[in-house]
């Protein structure tokens, strides 16, 4: 069989677009959240109007992707109603084979996400069934269209197609590699030269958003299948529910999973030269036994990728896309799931999309959609819940210090190694020290420069591996040494504040946000976001320089720094007054918190 993958052409890409997805686009988490009430409302509505359906009110082919919905909006298999269709769905395969009812592969993907969410053990000879039914009805060239028609292949149409063969995949249904290479062939060699998808790419059709959104979203599915528990480079390393195990395990990232901004086209280039020429699996079973180019394979989906998200970003919408709206939100939040990406550049598309659904969604629950209003409240559910966040987990930064490490900020993370100035390992870490932590404490009050590094390691370890009691036991030695004139001895305090569990401590970290030195002032942050149970803060990014591009001016990185800092003292202090406890709230605190 021909392997041959064409490349995408980089002239469409402009490097400057590329630059801003990453450097913006991995930055802070959402303002928005599925767990904020009015969100979490929302959703409820819609699942109770969804469940008030009664199966003949709704089209069979629908059944699939109403109990995923429901699934995922907090329902459980043993819900009557959900009951009903996972039943329904069940009795679709009879004799170890698949009967679709109407809409052929869109409702066999979304009959296999149904019953992989609810139970993959209990129905996974039926995800046997509907994955043989979808690989059968793949195209030779790797796509899927509807039984009898020769477009050439349909972008909408293979996706579902993946999305299915992943929910069985998930289950534990052994997929042929050969699968998911000739998806990806198909895939990037469909992608027009503005970086779009369009719906049947053989003909003149315009790329839009949906179809964008759909075929990106392909090539990250077969990435993840091909290269399990590698990331694509774009929001830290992901891996999905059931990861490969690799032959040897890898060196712990001394940054604690933090991006390093870097060029793209050179980490496009440093993970093409990593791939390796794999052999088919055993379950091919095939005459042919060439061995699979996962080389070329992993350079033209990252190059896809990168081209889809490029189109995306240059033509930012939620509430005019072109294509099915509704069906695009549930594709943009499944694509920024599997790329990891938590802006899409600057813009917030889960603060955004939310926004409008909230505000667009009917008094009964549903919102209204091109096709149906079950599938178009489904597919907003989908979106408001995050269904495919999780799906794919995403390796988070360490809390240990986190947040500091790019460029040699903060506390390390591997307690056997020090991170240098450089971002460098040190081949002779600080001497261990195995002192009880009052010990260590007194000997960090008292430490002289040379000595403090040891001693804060020793401290960071004990208190990660000890008695939260003893660390609250000297949270008063800890606010003094908090105000301690030397930088190493207040940044290991407010670190150790953060874990005291003890809100009393608060007004003391949001003192340290005032610092005049910028790695106190980080780790302050990241103290008062462990305290909060917020790991990625209140919106800012985890550090002023996160927002600069590499050629920023020291006069620009000190102008930003100064702005972060100002509006993370406000916004930390507008918390703190928020969930203050009540008998500890009186006028003197009142001034201290709010004067500026």
């Amino acid at each position: 069989m021909r392997r041959e993958w064409r490349s995408v052409r980089r002239g469409f890409i402009s490097g400057a677009v590329v630059c801003a997805l990453i450097a913006v686009g991995t930055g802070p988490a959402n303002a928005a959240s599925p767990d904020d009430p009015p969100i979490r409302a929302a959703v409820e509505r819609a699942v109770r109007y969804l469940t008030s359906q009664s199966l003949e009110q709704m089209q069979s082919d629908h059944y699939g992707l109403v109990a995923y919905a429901c699934l995922k909006g907090g329902r459980t298999p043993k819900d009557p109603f959900v009951a009903k269709l996972l039943d329904a769905i069940a009795k679709r395969v009879n004799g170890g084979k698949y009967h679709p009812t109407l809409h052929f592969y869109y409702e066999a993907a979304c009959d296999a996400m149904a019953l992989e969410a609810a139970d993959p053990v209990k129905y996974k000879p039926h995800l046997q069934a509907i994955a043989d039914y979808l690989m059968e009805a793949q195209r030779q060239g790797g796509q899927w269209d509807y039984p009898g028609q020769e477009n050439g292949g349909d972008t909408s149409i293979t996706q579902y197609g993946l999305l299915g063969l992943w929910a069985c995949a998930r289950a534990g249904v052994k997929i042929p590699q050969e699968v998911w290479v000739k998806a990806a062939q198909w895939q990037a060699a469909s992608q027009k030269r503005d970086g779009g998808f369009a719906y049947h790419p053989r003909t003149d059709q315009a790329t839009t958003h949906s179809m964008t959104t759909a075929g990106t979203g392909n090539l990250c599915i077969v990435f993840h299948q091909l290269f399990p528990g590698q990331g694509l480079g774009l929001g830290g390393k992901s891996e999905t529910k059931k990861p490969a195990k690799p032959k040897q395990e890898k060196q712990k990232d001394p940054f604690g999973g933090r991006l390093k901004k870097m060029d793209f086209d050179r980490q496009i280039e440093k993970l093409a030269k990593q791939a390796e020429t794999v052999q088919k699996p055993a379950q091919d079973d095939g005459d042919d036994k060439t061995p699979v180019n996962l080389r070329g394979a992993r350079t033209a989906i990252l190059n896809g990728v990168r081209g889809g998200l490029t189109w995306l970003l240059r033509r930012y919408t939620i509430a005019q896309p072109s294509g099915w709206k509704l069906y695009y939100l549930y594709a943009l939040e499944r694509l920024m799931a599997l790329t990891n990406l938590k802006t899409l550049g600057p813009h917030d598309w889960y603060a955004d999309g939310s926004q409008y659904l909230l505000t667009s969604q009917k008094p009964d629950g549903s919102w209204e959609g091109t096709y149906t209003q079950q599938s178009a409240t489904a597919f907003a559910v989908l979106f408001l819940t995050r269904a495919t966040s999780k799906i794919v987990k995403h390796a988070e930064p360490e809390q240990l210090g986190a947040g500091l490490l790019a460029g040699g900020r903060g506390l390390p993370s591997d307690l056997s190694k020090a991170i240098g100035a450089d971002g460098s390992i040190r081949k002779d870490p600080p001497k261990k020290i195995d002192d009880p932590l009052d010990k260590l404490l007194e000997g960090l009050a008292s430490a002289d420069l040379d000595d403090i590094e040891a001693t804060q390691q020793a401290i960071v370890r004990t208190v990660q591996l000890g008695n939260r009691e003893e660390l609250i036991g000297q949270k008063e030695l800890l606010k003094q040494l908090a105000e301690d004139p030397r930088v190493e001895v207040r940044r290991t305090a407010v670190w150790a504040l953060g874990r005291c569990e003890d809100l009393s401590v608060v007004p003391v970290l949001l003192k340290a946000l005032e610092d005049p030195d910028l790695d106190v002032v980080v780790e302050a942050r990241n103290a008062l976001c462990v305290l909060a149970r917020r790991p990625r803060g209140l919106g800012l990014p985890d550090h002023p320089d996160d927002t600069l591009p590499p050629t920023a001016t020291q006069a620009e990185r000190e102008q930003a720094r100064k702005k972060w800092q100002a509006e993370l003292v406000k916004r930390w202090r507008e918390w703190y007054l928020r969930i203050r406890p009540y008998d500890e709230r009186d006028d003197v605190l009142e001034l201290t918190v709010r004067k500026r």
